[in-house]
């Protein structure tokens, strides 16, 4: 398991050594990765499949640094009518689709009031700040998937996130840390300008700088048309599309209502003008 960001492994070096060149000894989790030993029961392959299983019970959940206790809804989730059974154990069931949907959303600190209020309670341990306040008045608070094909359902704060979305707020980043003072996820718990570390000081990423775009050659999967004729070559940047989250999730029903049901484009008029395209095109 690799070396992680929100994690304490982030500061087990202070520079880049290669223990496979006996550079450093070979420690795991602190000069090279943490090793895990799975055990695997191919037997029951499709058993554990279509179950969740018990580790979350043990181990809790968490991500982006974050950590909630979830024994007593895992065992809530092994009474309900949504079950296996098998090798001896009863688990929460994942064979149906709705069923996986139902136990994310039973999970999620964004769905499930009680859970964020446990994990702003850790994560003040780790701050020393009072926190809680921002999950408390909808503890009781929980989404299923029949709450979602009724209507929209807004999402719960949650210290996953570093926006806050209660009372119809739309959602903005670093509210958190701007407002209760929680630190940003970085080895100073500050924005960062500068990175003073070999490895962005090698690459000339430690600071923010302009860099040209490499040449179309450069990429390798550009492929021209014989005649162009009538054309303009564009840059087509990708990071978060309007209509859609990261680069996919824009062919469903809801997506395609908005912004004409097509992927939006704006050029500038002049452009526009010499390939002879008019709005609506």
């Amino acid at each position: 398991m690799p070396l992680a960001h929100d994690s304490a492994a982030e500061i087990a070096q202070p520079r880049i050594a290669n223990w496979i060149d006996g550079e450093v000894e070979a420690i795991p989790g602190k000069t090279m990765p943490v090793l895990k030993v799975v055990t695997r029961d191919f037997k029951n392959l499709y058993n554990q499949f279509i179950s969740f299983g018990p580790q979350v019970r043990v181990n809790g959940l968490g991500v982006h640094g974050t950590h909630y206790d979830v024994a007593d809804v895992y065992d809530e989730s092994r009474q309900a009518p949504e079950r296996v059974n098998w090798g001896g154990g009863t688990y929460p069931s994942l064979f149906e689709d709705v069923e996986v949907c139902n136990t994310i959303l039973r999970f999620a600190t964004v769905t499930n009031g009680e859970l964020s209020y446990r994990s702003y309670k850790d994560l003040e341990t780790k701050v020393g700040l009072p926190l809680a306040q921002l999950a408390e008045k909808n503890r009781g608070h929980r989404v299923n998937f029949g709450n979602l094909q009724a209507q929209p359902v807004r999402i719960l704060n949650s210290p996953m996130w570093s926006g806050q979305v209660e009372n119809g707020r739309a959602y903005a980043p670093f509210t958190t840390n701007v407002e209760h003072l929680v630190p940003w996820r970085t080895l100073t718990g500050r924005q960062h300008f500068y990175l003073d570390h070999p490895g962005y000081i090698e690459f000339g990423e430690h600071l923010p700088t302009y860099k040209p775009r490499p040449p179309i050659k450069e990429f390798g999967d550009v492929r021209l048309t014989q005649d162009p004729g009538q054309s303009l070559m564009l840059n087509y940047v990708t990071p978060h599309g309007k209509w859609k989250i990261h680069s996919t999730y824009s062919d469903n029903h809801r997506m395609t209502t908005l912004s004409r049901g097509v992927e939006p484009l704006w050029i500038s008029e002049q452009d526009a003008a010499r390939l002879e395209l008019a709005d609506n095109d």
